[in-house]
């Protein structure tokens, strides 16, 4: 048995399949065994995989959904099949350091932590930065459930003691976006003892054509009830999660929170009217008034103050900019 299982879900990713195979390879410590769960794709993503079953020095077991379900589907057919006594997740698309596994090992035995976060770089076409995951502390120490909710959107960059899974019969949601997060952020409210690590080992490649990334077209946006209603929306994700957290305010608050800002970025993504965003806000702050107030300025980041300051002051312009300006100010 293998002391980490890496699960990966992979639809048609013919392209990256032989170099995250090779990035495996290179791994410091190969005490893992990797699972991967093919999403019926329609390129030649399985026959690659087959061919990788017996050629490594870790184990490598192959999975074909019969029909395409999404990630999170994906990732529980790997869940039913796992060994190992911790779990991570690796996107076929992204990379880690050859000492990657060796690090998430230590870290987590090192502080018997039911989980350890990790920072992780962000990668794309035009930029490369550091993402700095837990923003109240400087890393290497134990962080509380509301810090780990708060910034654990993605599975990955992450390793998980597979117990506390079993015990909690703990899946991914049907989704085909932010299933991830839900699953991490689920998983923070079982565990006992979280750990923030300064190791950084890991590369996200951010693809703006993605499920993850994608946006709404302009032509979409047109000035109607059922397009304002599409957009401004909770996310599948984080209705998932508020009936998860009933219980939990401050998290429930954090989702709020979120909702406010997704919505808002959904509708400069697609160029929607100013009175949207003024109609949303209205929204929003009619549904939580005391909103601001309770926000605990120093767990944001500089990005989410001037966002915070544009809506307090009601300023559709600054806003605006604000959000012209995230990538600089994250």
């Amino acid at each position: 048995m293998s002391s980490l299982s890496i699960i990966t879900p992979v639809f048609n990713g013919e392209a990256y399949i032989d170099r995250y195979m090779s990035v495996l390879d290179a791994q410091t410590n190969k005490d893992f065994e990797v699972i991967i769960v093919d999403d019926c794709s329609t390129d030649k993503t399985w026959e690659i995989l087959q061919r990788h079953t017996a050629c490594h020095q870790f184990s490598v077991s192959v999975f074909r959904q019969p029909e395409n379900k999404g990630p999170g589907v994906a990732r529980n057919v790997a869940l039913e099949h796992m060994g190992g006594e911790y779990v991570t997740f690796i996107d076929v698309d992204d990379r880690v350091k050859d000492d990657y596994v060796e690090n998430l090992l230590k870290e987590i035995e090192k502080t018997d932590s039911d989980l350890v976060i990790f920072d992780f770089i962000r990668e794309g076409q035009s930029f490369v930065r550091r993402e700095h995951v837990v923003l109240s502390s400087q890393g290497n120490e134990y962080v509380s459930k509301v810090d780990a909710f708060r910034f654990s959107h993605i599975s990955c960059a992450k390793i998980f003691k597979t117990s506390v899974i079993k015990d909690n019969a703990l899946r991914f949601p049907a989704l085909y976006r932010g299933e991830d997060g839900v699953f991490a952020r689920i998983f923070v409210k079982y565990a006992e003892k979280i750990y923030y690590s300064n190791y950084v080992g890991y590369f996200y490649l951010y693809n703006p054509k993605s499920i993850m990334h994608g946006k709404v077209k302009r032509i979409a946006v047109e000035r109607n009830a059922d397009n304002y209603t599409r957009l401004t929306r909770s996310t599948d994700a984080n209705l998932a999660l508020r009936k998860e957290f009933e219980r939990f305010p401050e998290i429930v608050f954090e989702l709020w929170l979120e909702d406010l800002m997704g919505g808002i970025t959904r509708l400069y993504d697609g160029k929607a009217p100013a009175s949207w965003t003024r109609r949303y806000i209205k929204e929003k702050t009619k549904q939580y008034p005391n909103w601001y107030k309770a926000i605990d300025k120093k767990q944001c980041n500089i990005y989410r103050r001037c966002v915070y300051f544009a809506i307090n002051v009601k300023s559709i312009t600054l806003l605006k900019a604000f959000i012209g300006l995230k990538r600089h100010l994250i």
